[in-house]
């Protein structure tokens, strides 16, 4: 067998194998969420329970990690800027510092919709990425608050909201005990954070 045929006989195997591989995915199914690991069936509002932490604890382990076991404090909430958007809305940059080990700190900003009276309006959370930016934009005209915080990547910046995307190496740092797996787990961390602001102000 000369190379060429060599070649075309890996190519063939390749993708033979990839089919495989694919049909054998494409049809695979979740598994039972009524289902215990051991092979035993959740038949009891306990037993509910207990198969959401096994869920629980499986999502952590295999997909975003864990989180730090206490929630720091939220020790100062500073308005850094404050400027009046041509659409009515009036946006705040906040500057966030916790209880960490360090005392970090990071911004998120806060379009309040124009309103004639205070009321509870619905919140809309969200990153400062190019098109979720424009999902603000729509949720502030529709009378929600909107708020970006920095639960961004390495890939993904903006000019106007700079080091957004390293917030969650800073806190990454902060907890080095911590098995976050990825950004991701470090980025709904912040979220929750940010959602403790909020929630508290009242918004």
């Amino acid at each position: 067998m000369n190379k060429l045929h060599f070649l075309h006989f890996l190519l063939i195997i390749f993708l033979f194998a990839s089919i495989v591989d694919a049909q054998t995915f494409m049809c695979a199914d979740l598994p039972d969420a009524l289902t215990f690991l051991d092979g035993n069936q959740v038949k009891t509002q306990a037993d509910w329970e207990q198969r959401k932490r096994e869920i629980k604890d499986l999502w952590h382990e295999y997909f975003i990690g864990h989180f730090p076991h206490t929630v720091p404090d939220l020790l100062s909430a500073e308005v850094v800027k404050i400027e009046k958007n041509e659409d009515g809305t009036i946006r705040k940059r906040n500057v966030l510092t916790f209880n960490s080990p360090n005392k970090k700190s990071f911004e998120i900003e806060v379009w309040e919709p124009k309103a004639e009276r205070k009321i509870t309006r619905p919140l809309f959370l969200t990153q400062p990425r190019d098109y979720q930016i424009q999902w603000a934009e729509e949720a502030a005209k529709r009378g929600y608050v909107a708020c970006l915080y920095p639960g961004l990547d390495n890939y993904h910046d903006d000019p106007n909201y700079p080091n957004y995307q390293h917030i969650w190496k800073n806190f990454k740092e902060e907890y080095p005990e911590v098995d976050w797996t990825s950004s991701l787990g470090i980025q709904a961390w912040l979220a929750s954070r940010t959602l403790d602001f909020l929630l508290d102000k009242k918004y």
